[in-house]
């Protein structure tokens, strides 16, 4: 089912930032921080449907958001399976507007890209959050943390606009379906929920008045999350596409 809320996607406010190096490619003269606040500067017009998260179990260099933790396996992705991501986006019915050219940048981006792959994933998400509380709330307000074992069971790619995926309904109903596996594993099933209809209008707060940018920007947020999939779940993966 689904509910009025913020949108989601792999790595929350990460995902601006991660956009807008596939964008702009490495060789853009700002820092990952100062490319970060300058994105975050355009999103951040409506900070409190931005967050990132962690969970209360990870350590050392992770953060606990599998999308941050595993930025450069993402990339890697992106630049190596370029066609495959192109195809699955098609066999999904989305993507339909990426253009040629805007497919060929991302891919060459993700390819050059050194700055943003080599920050842990714990540092990328303390670094969004940083700049998300200088809008308004102290640092860790905009951080969600997950706790316990957690377990995603179905991809969600929802496309209604201005819904996104009622969280608490579908893990009750999860918690039935899976329910010995549950206790057995001591972790909670969840999907995870790509709201796919944000992409665009997201693009058009990042880059207002430059339509190449933007539709870049749409084709770049799609490419990652769908790399997220492959670099995070199975090949058994159930994915649904709420249209």
């Amino acid at each position: 089912s689904t509910a009025e809320a913020v949108p989601n996607g792999a790595g929350g406010g990460l995902l601006y930032l991660v956009a807008d190096r596939l964008v702009r490619g490495d060789g853009d003269s700002d820092s990952i921080d100062e490319a970060n606040t300058r994105v975050l500067g355009q999103i951040g017009q409506i900070p409190a449907t931005v967050h990132v998260h962690r969970d209360d179990h990870a350590h050392g260099e992770d953060a606990g958001c599998a999308a941050a933790d595993k930025v450069g396996a993402i990339f890697t992705i992106i630049a190596q399976y370029g066609e495959q991501l192109r195809s699955l986006a098609t066999e999904l019915g989305l993507g339909s507007d990426s253009s040629d050219e805007a497919h060929q940048q991302i891919i060459r981006h993700a390819t050059d890209e050194s700055k943003l792959v080599m920050a842990s994933g714990n540092d990328l998400v303390a670094m969004v959050d940083a700049q998300l509380a200088k809008s308004a709330e102290p640092t860790g307000a905009h951080t969600d943390i997950l706790r316990g074992n957690h377990h995603e069971a179905a991809v969600v790619m929802n496309q209604r606009a201005g819904t996104t995926l009622d969280r608490q309904s579908l893990a009750q109903e999860f918690d039935q379906q899976y329910q010995a596996l549950a206790q057995e594993f001591n972790q909670r099933y969840q999907a995870f929920n790509i709201d796919t209809w944000a992409f665009a209008p997201s693009a058009g707060t990042l880059y207002p008045g430059d339509p190449t940018a933007q539709q870049q920007a749409t084709t770049a947020m799609l490419y990652y999350n769908l790399a997220a999939i492959m670099a995070l779940c199975g090949p058994r993966m159930t994915v649904t596409v709420l249209e």
